[in-house]
């Protein structure tokens, strides 16, 4: 009885439940294609996608988690999350190569003026880093919408950990290793703002991630100095 209850919960959901698989596929074919080519992109997609249909219980929950889809939502209105959720990522995405393409230019500056390397760091820090990680942390204080996703990524995260623990932690681990050196600082902050209680823990987690961030990049963005100005010279050609 319970298998067969099983099953046609499945049949039941399982329209719904495709739609997140294809969406699930497209997300990380596009993504990983796009940064390391489509020979690992869509290989990759492929396996987690079968990893997930594998487990289509925690995926059908943890995704819901993520697009904060709720038990009673009409179609329109699950439709309306997942819109929302994926405008965000693609404006925060574009907003992302932007920051970037200025932190270039500011690092390219410094060193053409003689600028030393604290100073392009400290540059970094105060003209882009804090500034745009601070504007979207304090969005979400004031109005609880948050652009960077993070939150969702959180919601996901912990569905994760209550179904499965070891998946959990590696999601946890994955997210404080990306957290080091990749994942932009207003991301992280609201990522583990469950930790970052009170509004002074907020601000130093901030402070010190958007200084960690500049020094990082700034340090990847100097030592490829040449390498971006020939990068430039080659497109200019």
């Amino acid at each position: 009885m319970d298998i067969l209850r099983r099953s046609a919960a499945f049949v039941r959901e399982m329209p719904w439940v495709a739609v997140k698989f294809c969406l699930l596929f497209i997300g990380i074919a596009i993504f990983v294609s796009y940064n390391f080519g489509i020979r690992i992109g869509f290989p990759l997609a492929t396996a987690v996608t079968l990893l997930s249909v594998a487990h289509w219980r925690i995926f059908d929950k943890a995704s819901d988690a993520f697009f904060d889809i709720r038990k009673g939502d009409a179609v329109g209105k699950m439709t309306e999350k997942i819109t929302v959720t994926v405008a965000k990522r693609i404006f925060y995405s574009s907003l992302d190569y932007i920051l970037a393409g200025l932190s270039i230019w500011l690092v390219i500056a410094a060193k053409n003026h003689g600028f030393s390397y604290p100073a392009a760091v400290a540059a970094m820090w105060v003209f882009i880093d804090l500034p745009s990680a601070g504007a979207f942390v304090a969005i979400y204080e004031k109005t609880g919408r948050d652009m960077t996703l993070g939150r969702a990524y959180r919601r996901m995260a912990n569905t994760i950990l209550e179904y499965s623990k070891k998946a959990g932690v590696i999601v946890f681990v994955y997210e404080i290793t990306l957290a080091s050196f990749w994942s932009g600082p207003d991301y992280t902050v609201l990522f583990f703002r469950d930790e970052l209680k009170t509004r002074m823990r907020l601000a130093v987690g901030l402070m010190s991630i958007t200084a960690a961030h500049a020094f990082l990049w700034t340090g990847v963005y100097w030592l490829g100095y040449e390498n971006v100005l020939e990068l430039i010279r080659h497109f200019k050609g």
